[in-house]
């Protein structure tokens, strides 16, 4: 586990002789105040301001009078040394990412399960929406959160631990517009979900991560909605998971185990 949180930035460069990349170090984001006995649990980029990034944090336990959960806005563009915004909630931000759609919007999963929406326009550290506690909606862990569809239809996509998927439009986090149970089909048993990554210009089709180390593929809607195909081997939790941009049955799994390792998989559609 990261006991202090710095943030480190990375590019890459390719050697002339063509014999690797070589990994250069750009910068780290470090806030003595934010950061400090925190750990990053998400990061997400700006697809509308590109030098812009968001990172989540968790408690610090050092320090019980400051907020649980931090969101903390990074600027790469200049060498200024302190967060461009920073959000802060009662609960342990597990997840975050940019609204796309909405460049003023940033959305967080928190560890008790609620949904908190900030808002840069805003005078105020704290949500300017959030979703309810309730059976209706999450009440675990929210490790999985994303915004997908177009400019005229899109939705916000959630999972929490529980195997519960939400859909929901972000003008309104009273209630959930869908919810689904992922379920394994041969123990009828939740799938406990850590990660979760959907296929460019795909909106239906989706790939999880799980705590036990398997990775399924699933779908919103159709027939067949929920989940489609699993994929085993792995004998740790899937902390992370990406589908190629291009090749869209290739993904990538980091996966927690004896050793950290980046496997690739082939998924046969």
């Amino acid at each position: 586990m990261i006991r202090h949180s710095i943030f480190y930035f990375i590019f890459i460069s390719i050697s002339e002789d063509k014999r690797g990349a070589n990994l250069s170090f750009s910068r780290y984001f470090f806030d003595e105040r934010w950061t400090r006995n925190r750990t990053v649990t998400s990061f997400d980029w700006s697809t509308q301001f590109p030098e812009l990034l968001v990172a989540s944090y968790n408690n610090n336990e050092d320090a019980p009078n400051e907020p649980d959960g931090v969101c903390l806005v990074w600027n790469m563009k200049f060498k200024k040394t302190t967060p461009e915004y920073v959000f802060q909630c009662q609960s342990p931000v597990m997840s975050c990412c940019f609204a796309k759609f909405h460049p003023n919007l940033i959305v967080g999963g928190t560890y008790s399960g609620q949904i908190v929406l900030w808002d840069n326009r805003s005078n105020k550290r704290t949500p300017v929406q959030r979703s309810p506690l309730s059976s209706a909606a999450h009440t675990h862990p929210i490790y999985c959160i994303d915004v997908v569809g177009t400019q005229n239809a899109h939705s916000l996509i959630t999972i929490s631990t529980d195997g519960k998927l939400c859909s929901w439009s972000l003008d309104m986090l009273s209630t959930p517009q869908d919810v689904m149970e992922l379920s394994q089909h041969k123990q009828s048993r939740a799938v406990a979900v850590t990660t979760m990554s959907f296929p460019q210009n795909d909106f239906n089709n989706f790939i999880i991560g799980s705590e036990e180390g398997a990775v399924y593929s699933a779908c919103r809607h159709g027939s067949k909605a929920g989940i489609s195909d699993t994929f085993e081997g792995h004998q740790g939790p899937i902390t992370g998971i990406d589908c190629h941009p291009v090749q869209s049955q290739r993904l990538f799994a980091l996966v927690l185990d004896l050793v950290d390792r980046l496997d690739c998989k082939a998924l046969e559609q």
